[in-house]
């Protein structure tokens, strides 16, 4: 399965979940390749107790195996909520795989600008991930022949409040956080 997308500009406003998905989700994903182009920028601005999520040439599985995710955003990508808002939770994934158990994938992702997630109340949480494989959460990690390799040109710019929790991977592997 291919998963081709070409997007200018993007601007999505929102109060509850916001979601822009060129990625491929299931279960088990075995031999499979995903490609995610945007030649301009995203943003998206929602309100408190919303969930924002860009995922661009990206893949979610249970299992990965043989997998190759390609990602690349030609501008920037801007994620923010209003002043002080509360129970935020913010996803950006280009060109990168998350599953429990990864054995011989490959994630390449690309960002030309700047990756921006501004939320100023608490208890948020924030994830960047550019090229990178995260693998295994709790009792269950296995990750094993797995290739990564991320590039932002621009800068990582994360900021939040009180009891937040705030993350960026660029070209790493490690545990599902």
């Amino acid at each position: 399965m291919c998963v081709f997308n070409q997007i200018k500009t993007l601007a999505i406003v929102a109060t509850s979940v916001v979601a822009l998905s060129t990625s491929a989700m299931a279960n088990e994903m075995i031999s499979n390749n995903t490609s995610g182009v945007v030649q301009g920028s995203i943003y998206q601005s929602v309100g408190e107790d919303s969930k924002a999520v860009i995922e661009v040439g990206s893949i979610s599985a249970e299992a990965a195996m043989n997998n190759r995710a390609f990602g690349h955003v030609g501008g920037n990508i801007e994620q923010q909520t209003g002043s002080f808002e509360e129970n935020n939770k913010f996803t950006a994934q280009v060109g990168s795989i998350r599953a429990r158990f990864a054995d011989n994938n490959r994630a390449d992702g690309w960002v030309d600008g700047d990756i921006r997630q501004m939320a100023y109340g608490s208890d948020v949480t924030m994830d960047a991930r550019v090229g990178s494989i995260d693998a295994g959460s709790g009792n269950f990690a296995v990750a094993f022949d797995n290739e990564a390799f991320g590039v932002v040109e621009g800068e990582i710019y994360q900021e939040a409040g009180a009891r937040s929790k705030v993350s960026a991977r660029i070209g790493a592997m490690g545990p599902a956080k």
